[in-house]
This record gives C-alpha cells, structure tokens and sequence, in this order.
C-alpha cells in the first residue's frame, strides 16, 4: 500500500526562501561588527605565521596522497585550512579573515534552516533553529 506524501503549500517555498534569507542577514549582522577586529590568540599561529597558506601553491599539500607529509596548524581541519588559503589570496588581513568567516557562518545558518524544513519542521519553526544554531553563543569560539 502507498503511503500518502505529505504536500506542502504552494506558497510555503517562497516562504522558506525567505526565512532563510532573514535568517542569514540577522546572523551576519550579529557578527558583522568583528570585521573590524584585529587578529586574537590562535589566529597568529594557525593564519598569520602559517607559512602553508600563505602561498597558493601549497594547495597540492592538502591532496589525500600527499596530506600528512607534513605538519601544518589545523591539519584535522581541511575546509578551516581551505578558508586560511581564501583569506591570503584575498588580501590576508584579518578584516577579509573575519569577514569571510562570518559569510560562512551566515550560510550555515542558512542551510540549518533548510536542513530543519527538510526534516519536516515549519518555515517559523526552522528559522528559529537557523537562528539558535547562528545567534547562540556557544558558537563564538567555533
């Protein structure tokens, strides 16, 4: 026997596309304040000293065969070190750094929100976990 699919409104898309936007503004705008801080504690040892990131060419160090040859900071971590790579190829100041991260964290928000529509939740009901996930501040040092 089939079992019925559930339909969801014909406006409800427009809807979720929306949250979704209203979800990524509000968190990058709570962030948005750090493009105008310096560098802090680990940052001077994991972006600015960091001689991998600091040239484009090291982008072969991070494929699978070659990835542990040798050390580098946050090794554990290659989408962080992708972002390190971003922000020396942009400029490399910590205002692209913290811009960049904030970008970031706004589309992670943004895709928490889909993620929750997607498992079922209503359009308000998933903007509120976009907005727990992006404005709650466990994630600060994350």
């Amino acid at each position: 026997m089939k079992r019925a699919r559930k339909t969801r409104r014909p406006s409800e898309p427009p809807k979720l596309r929306h949250a979704a936007v209203v979800v990524f503004v509000l968190v990058c705008a709570a962030y948005l304040r750090s493009v105008d801080f310096d560098f802090t504690y680990d940052d001077h040892h994991h972006v600015v000293r960091n001689e991998l990131v600091r040239d484009l060419g090291n982008l072969r160090e991070l494929l699978p065969w070659r990835y542990f040859e040798r050390e580098f900071p946050d090794q554990g971590r290659p989408l962080l070190v992708l972002s390190h790579f971003l922000d020396h190829a942009l400029g490399g100041s910590a205002a692209v750094a913290h811009l960049q991260s904030t970008l970031w964290h706004g589309a992670t928000a943004l895709l928490v929100v889909l993620v929750a529509h997607a498992l079922g939740f209503g359009v308000v009901p998933s903007a509120v976990c976009g907005l727990l996930f992006g404005l709650h501040p466990v994630n600060v040092e994350a």
